[in-house]
């Protein structure tokens, strides 16, 4: 379970990191 709830934490890491790098790009 612990497993899991961290890999939840890594994609969702990644997931906003993606995000948050596209509208960077967009503002740019």
């Amino acid at each position: 379970m612990y497993i899991f709830l961290e890999n939840k934490n890594t994609l969702d890491n990644n997931f906003l990191h993606k995000y948050s790098y596209k509208v960077f790009q967009m503002n740019k």
